[in-house]
């Protein structure tokens, strides 16, 4: 998860802290000191940091939400991670309290995250991918989880569009503002039209376990007996489909990590030896427009908020992901015939 500066911080009394209770229940130490990262909101767990008076134990992330179980990020990591050779944050376990909340608890492993454009880091981040897709594909527990393939990101798609209808008349938009979503409606339209083409261009190439949201900011590194080791976190994007989105590197590097796609496919070669460049390439670009796509389904959903103050971010990234769509649909025009 990404590193968040403390909302508010406790060090006393701890004892009666829901996140200090959870602990508990799973056998935890007695934290020193409990941060609030994040709130909960409508789409979003809240995240507290336990630390611990011993240095030497590693500080603990605890993710609540009231909403939901967290079913599939607490089965990717208890279930799914543990039998890949991948570097991911340890999982000390989940909990449901009496209050109804259920409790993750996932270790910190520090703040350092990859430069996208420094070439051992985009090494570590390619072979990373590698190995999660190549032993990802062969995991049979993977494959039970939810499609990340076309028909996700066909729902993404449309439910955007009816956010964008539903709220075209929030009197908080700007006349710029609804031009922006005009043109991002007619993108979304024209995009549809030619999903029959995408999803056919999509047949016949592999499918694995994906990550589904492969950032810069839900990376990690640490340097561990002097060799830095990469850890990706954040699993709730998680599911089951191509990995055109994992390997979706556009020229916006804060988007995604840039992979290398030699050392990527020298990495999975032993199970997909037809996945040759080309092959990666197109999974690069659709890659690009599942992102986007994504992107704009969580910037409508603040289409609701009735400040235009508090619109002008998500305005501006939906403006943002319209153009990356019209680049990654330009850019995949080859296969999209």
């Amino acid at each position: 998860m990404s590193r968040l500066a403390p909302l508010a911080t406790l060090s006393a009394p701890l004892a009666d802290h829901p996140a200090a209770r959870a602990w508990k229940g799973l056998g935890g130490h007695r934290p020193a000191r409990i941060e609030l990262l994040r709130k909960a909101s409508r789409t979003k767990p809240a995240i507290y940091r336990l630390t611990f008076a011993n240095a030497r134990r590693p500080a603990v992330f605890a993710k609540r939400s009231r909403t939901s179980d967290l079913a599939l990020e607490r089965g990717v990591y208890e279930r799914i991670l543990p039998r890949l050779p991948v570097t991911v944050p340890r999982c000390f376990g989940s909990l449901a309290d009496h209050e109804g909340s259920v409790w993750l608890f996932l270790e910190d492993v520090g703040d350092a995250r990859p430069t996208p454009d420094d070439p051992a880091h985009r090494a570590l981040a390619s072979r990373w991918l590698g190995l999660l897709h190549r032993w990802g594909a062969v995991e049979a527990t993977a494959a039970a989880l939810p499609d990340a393939g076309t028909a996700r990101y066909l729902q993404y798609l449309r439910s955007s569009r009816e956010q964008l209808h539903r709220h075209f008349g929030n009197p908080a938009l700007s006349v710029a503002d609804r031009t922006v979503l005009t043109r991002l409606l007619e993108q979304l339209d024209a995009l549809e039209s030619r999903w029959p083409d995408l999803e056919r261009a999509c047949r016949g190439l592999p499918v694995t376990l994906v990550h589904g949201d492969f950032r810069a900011k839900n990376v990690r590194l640490r340097v561990v007996k002097g060799a830095t080791v990469l850890y990706t976190m954040d699993w709730e994007m998680a599911g089951w489909g191509i990995p055109a989105a994992d390997l979706g590197c556009g020229p916006m590097s804060g988007l995604t990590l840039p992979i290398d796609f030699r050392l990527y496919r020298e990495t999975v070669r032993d199970l997909w030896r037809d996945l040759d460049a080309a092959a990666i390439r197109r999974l690069s670009r659709f890659g690009r427009i599942f992102q986007a796509l994504a992107g704009t389904r969580w910037a409508c959903a603040s289409l609701v908020l009735r400040s235009p103050r508090s619109l002008i971010k998500p305005v501006g990234s939906m403006r943002h992901y319209r153009e990356q769509l019209s680049g990654a649909i330009e850019a995949s025009a080859g296969w999209l015939e």
